[in-house]
């Protein structure tokens, strides 16, 4: 874990899009020219540039050979599992706007930017994504910066969950977020075996807050610098959240960490040349009943 701390103004660290809108952005109208059920490829390139709606029927696969765009806000919803065949000159899908994924089972399997600076293997979002009451997975995607996801913000709502799995990129093997990555109650996420050149082999992202309850594990990531994941400025954990670092190359970590009461942090099995589990620069601070505990690190 690396964790960088720059002074912020108590505005700049709110989200910037609320939980509470994804109700008014299902009734955006169906996005035209895209399929909603079968197995189907899209061979050329589509941009769309209204807020709509993807709603895919259960089995809907969609391979891309050229990038989606959307110039306004998506929200995917239902089913869809989107492929990447080949190598593309940017992301499988690039919203300009907004992203919301409402009940939803979404998968981006091969999505690989090919760019030199690229961002987001399947995923480029201008602004934010939230995750609502869905399960998204991110799998074999890469890109030079958020190897599955870059986006402004990441915001998980309750009993959501995410998985970024064998992804690689510059910074943030897994995913790329510029400002808060934030777990809302019981929401999980998990980074597995996911790789960078630089700085969060897992996850690289302004501030990490996790709600009560919530959990997020990084497992057998490694990067230069912050193996499972590289924080700029604090990681945060609510009441009973928890926290595992598993089998990651973690090095530095400058900052602030602090634990809410009941909530834990874990390192197993990691190895670095400054800080096996966590380097801390800043305060380490820790609730009643939390607890943090270091197994069997180098």
């Amino acid at each position: 874990m690396h964790v960088e701390l720059k002074n912020r103004s108590a505005s700049e660290l709110e989200p910037t899009t609320s939980l509470s809108c994804c109700a008014s952005q299902a009734d955006y109208p169906l996005c035209e020219g895209l399929p909603r059920n079968g197995i189907r490829v899209i061979d050329t390139a589509h941009v769309i540039s209204t807020n709509c709606t993807w709603h895919g029927h259960p089995g809907l696969q969609v391979t891309l050979k050229e990038t989606l765009t959307f110039q306004g806000t998506l929200v995917l919803k239902g089913e869809i599992q989107i492929m990447g065949e080949q190598e593309l000159d940017g992301p499988c899908i690039n919203v300009s706007g907004k992203m919301t994924v409402i009940a939803a089972n979404a998968s981006f399997v091969g999505c690989r930017n090919r760019m030199k600076d690229g961002k987001g293997g399947a995923l480029f979002i201008q602004r934010d994504l939230i995750v609502s009451n869905s399960s998204v997975k991110f799998e074999n995607c890469r890109a030079s910066a958020g190897g599955g996801l870059y986006t402004g913000s990441f915001l998980q709502e309750a009993e959501s969950t995410v998985t970024f799995e064998n992804c690689f990129g510059n910074a943030g093997g897994g995913a790329h977020v510029r400002n808060d990555f934030t777990q809302g109650p019981k929401s999980s996420a998990i980074f597995r075996s996911c790789s960078a050149n630089g700085f969060g082999g897992g996850l690289y992202t302004g501030s990490f807050l996790q709600e009560a309850e919530s959990m997020v594990t990084f497992e057998n990531c490694t990067g230069l610098s912050g193996g499972g994941a590289s924080v700029k400025e604090n990681f945060t954990q609510g009441h009973k959240s928890s926290a595992i670092f598993r089998s990651c190359s973690c090095l530095d970590a400058d900052g602030s960490f602090s634990q809410a009461e009941e909530s834990t942090v874990t390192f197993e099995n990691c190895t670095g040349l400054s800080g096996g589990g966590a380097r801390v620069k800043e305060n380490f601070t820790q609730g009643r009943k939390s607890s943090a505990i270091f197994r069997n690190g180098a």
